[in-house]
């Protein structure tokens, strides 16, 4: 495809070659890029299909050193195939670095990287915790409207789903009662601006699976879309010819966890969560009681941190005390995990920060020809 722009990627790209704490932009050119990216976006459609060796990345939440550090640890877009599911803006200190150079990238490499939206990618979240903040911040207030609302036009058409190799299926959030088949997720009429209560596009990036249960219920924990049971995994699974789904969403205490025998892979990319001062945006969602985060353990258990327990307090900043991961999916579809320790964003920037990756050595095969999945217990 050639790309009728003024915008001059490999001078932006070049900003984000090397870490830096702070990448100056001009408003004029992230504005050419989003035109430019929009392209891109407008020819995927709702559910793209991605093909494998590929490295799947949950949520970055503006953890931009800690995407470095994945991009160190794993290869950078061009050698490796990347799915990230969604949520690169809020909460964390970068989020313009974050989106900025994967956008860029996805315009350099537009068939090695993709991009799904995650529940972050909306407007009216976006505006609340911390990402309109930190443009207001760096640009003057008409700069930062503008680029807030190119932003998110350009999310407006971001695919909400992606399916490798016709037998994993990939989200932010989960499942929905809406998906019947995968022409359901087809069939979105893009561009979505919000995603409104009781439909696909807003359960595919808000709802959690939850054990103990069956079938579907309203999601209390966030008073937002549904929860999910196990029963519901196995269904769908089964109804669509999956293998396998993998989402985000929700805080791992080692980076992923498991969910309904293992059908289901949670995967969240940035360690040492929400590393923020008092009195910044983490600190106000909670006192407005919206969204709370919950924990998945790796031994196929969900419960939600009832109070900070599952929370460090160094110097005034709090944050979620959780290791971060990546999945590879290999050629012949053997999945491995990237783990990335916690790590506070000063030092990951740092040249050692590839000293903090180690590589989790349970994997599983998956056998196209039966389905199964054949995985080590884990200890």
């Amino acid at each position: 495809m050639v790309l009728n722009t003024k915008f001059d990627l490999l001078p932006f790209l070049a900003k984000h070659q090397k870490f830096k704490a702070k990448v100056e932009y001009n408003p004029d050119e992230i504005c050419e890029m989003i035109e430019t990216a929009r392209v891109l976006f407008s020819n995927e459609g709702a559910l793209i299909n991605v093909s494998i060796p590929v490295v799947v990345v949950g949520d970055i939440h503006g953890q931009y050193a800690d995407l470095q550090r994945i991009f160190a640890a794993v290869g950078r877009p061009g050698r490796t195939r990347f799915l990230f599911l969604g949520d690169y803006v809020d909460r964390g200190p970068q989020s313009l670095e974050c989106i900025c150079s994967l956008i860029a990238w996805k315009i350099a490499y537009p068939k090695r990287i993709f991009l799904l939206r995650g529940n972050h990618e909306f407007a009216s979240v976006n505006r609340e915790y911390g990402f309109y903040d930190e443009l207001a911040a760096r640009f003057s207030v008409g700069q930062a409207m503008r680029l807030w609302k190119e932003f998110n036009d350009l999310f407006s058409i971001f695919p909400f789903s992606a399916l490798i190799k016709n037998k994993i299926l990939c989200m932010h959030g989960g499942l929905s009662p809406h998906l019947e088949s995968l022409n359901d997720i087809r069939n979105i009429k893009m561009p979505v601006m919000e995603a409104f209560p009781d439909t696909l596009e807003q359960d595919l990036v808000w709802s959690d699976p939850k054990l103990d249960m069956r079938g579907y219920e309203p999601n209390k924990l966030r008073n937002v879309s549904i929860a999910f049971g196990e029963d519901i995994v196995y269904k769908t699974c089964k109804r669509l010819n999956l293998d396998l789904i993998i989402r985000a969403h929700q805080v791992m205490e080692n980076g992923y966890g498991f969910f309904a025998g293992r059908k289901l892979i949670t995967v969240f990319s940035a360690p040492l969560y929400a590393e923020l001062r008092s009195g910044n945006s983490l600190l106000k969602s909670q006192s407005r009681r919206a969204y709370p985060a919950a924990i998945m353990h790796a031994q196929d258990c969900f419960h939600v941190a009832q109070s900070c327990a599952a929370m460090r307090r160094v110097n005034e900043v709090h944050c979620w005390n959780n290791k971060g991961a990546v999945i590879r999916i290999s050629a012949d579809m053997v999945i491995s995990y990237v783990i990335l320790n916690p790590v506070s964003q000063k030092t990951a920037g740092k040249e050692n920060f590839q000293r903090s990756f180690k590589d989790d050595q349970r994997s599983y095969r998956m056998d196209e020809q039966s389905g199964a999945t054949v995985m080590p217990q884990l200890q």
